[in-house]
């Protein structure tokens, strides 16, 4: 499995058939993962990288603050992290409800 990261940490969408959220998206597929690494310059990270200390990043708004979309504001990256697991599904989508 390949983790893939794209330059917009924002972008919800899917490209080459990879479903992104929040600019982190999942492939097995080599050929693929070679397309977004080399044409599009999207980024390979390692298999330790968690998805959601990624994702989290992506909420940063500094001085230790974390915003989520649903207007939740978390200062702490560990509390954040916590935050953000409890609204992640299994999928590895957010579930904001």
């Amino acid at each position: 499995m390949y983790n893939i990261k794209t330059p917009n940490g924002f972008y919800n969408g899917t490209t080459y058939g990879v479903k992104f959220i929040n600019g982190i998206g999942k492939t097995d597929n080599e050929q693929v993962k070679n397309i977004l690494i080399n044409d599009f310059k999207y980024i390979l990270l390692n298999e330790e990288t968690s998805t959601e200390l990624l994702v989290v990043d992506s909420f940063h708004r500094g001085s230790g603050y974390y915003e989520f979309p649903n207007g939740e504001k978390i200062r702490g990256k560990e509390k954040a992290l916590e935050y953000l697991s409890f609204h992640m599904s299994e999928e590895g989508e957010l579930e904001w409800v």
